[in-house]
């Protein structure tokens, strides 16, 4: 664990193969607890009693509104501009009804689910209910929701747009180089990149590829757009701004460029005039 924490970019999923681990070892010393047959021990039998029975209605609570989500989900983008991802629209209400139906299947006679599974009758459900709990948020919720929190699909759809420019025609203007482009696009060589600052840098990279198809991409901040537009006019760009080529959508599937977007992701690709004789 104390690896894992030495990362510098602090990612959550690079402890998670530490978990089912801790949760062997955190279960077997409660489990020797309460066999010690001490009265701390059977206080902590009580208190395991009551946490397994209120998950359990938590977890029938979880189930009955993830079922009717299937209602209540598909009115969203009627109220916010949202594009809710087919995966949610489906996952969260079949996952509900499992949840449902092991949460009653758990109670018929002969103990089906302890059979099953070979766990104890008092806390088979429950287990095997937060196992399902799990697999829904990690394999349905955070997949789906994740688009909407990193850049990917905006490096991925301008990768696609710069079909046919080389790496070393695209040019990256950002405060440092991420590598985000790199990796999400998966480009056969490192593009130019260069700070807002580095006029010089960013004048000989037009210099070269005049006659030439480029792209540039950038990080738009509203302070710096007055900066960015004069950038673009000293290098008598045959492009605009604020109609850039392609741009990052916002958590609601916007692709506007009005000032309320403090900042954004945005690409512009065009054909460079030739050279001056």
């Amino acid at each position: 664990l104390g690896l894992f924490c030495l990362s510098r970019s602090r990612r959550w999923y690079y402890i998670l193969p530490m978990a089912p681990f801790c949760a062997i070892m955190m279960a077997a010393a409660l489990d020797n607890l309460t066999d010690a047959g001490t009265k701390f021990s059977k206080w902590l039998a009580l208190a395991g009693s009551a946490i397994l029975a209120l998950m359990r209605y938590c977890l029938i609570v979880a189930g009955s509104l993830a079922t009717a989500s299937a209602l209540l989900i598909p009115l969203l983008p009627s109220i916010v501009e949202f594009d809710i991802p087919w995966t949610i629209l489906v996952g969260v209400p079949v996952g509900g009804v499992l949840l449902l139906a092991l949460m009653l299947f758990d109670r018929q006679p002969g103990e089906p689910v302890s059979r099953l599974t070979g766990l104890a009758a008092n806390h088979a459900g429950v287990v095997v209910g937060c196992a399902l709990v799990v697999a829904i948020i990690f394999g349905c919720l955070l997949p789906s929701i994740t688009k909407y929190r990193t850049a990917k699909p905006f490096y991925q759809s301008f990768r696609h747009r710069c079909t046919g420019i080389p790496p070393e025609a695209i040019l990256e203007i950002n405060t440092r180089s991420t590598g985000e482009y790199l990796f999400y696009a998966q480009t056969t060589g490192p593009v130019t990149w260069a700070t807002l600052g580095e006029t010089r840098r960013i004048a000989d990279f037009f210099e070269r590829h005049r006659g030439r198809r480029v792209a540039v991409m950038t990080e738009v901040k509203q302070r710096d757009l007055a900066k960015l537009e004069r950038l673009f006019a000293e290098n008598r760009l045959p492009v605009s701004v604020k109609r850039p080529s392609i741009v990052e959508t916002d958590s609601f599937g916007k692709t506007d460029v009005s000032p309320e977007r403090k900042k954004y992701l945005a690409g512009w690709i065009f054909e460079m005039s030739p050279a001056q004789p």
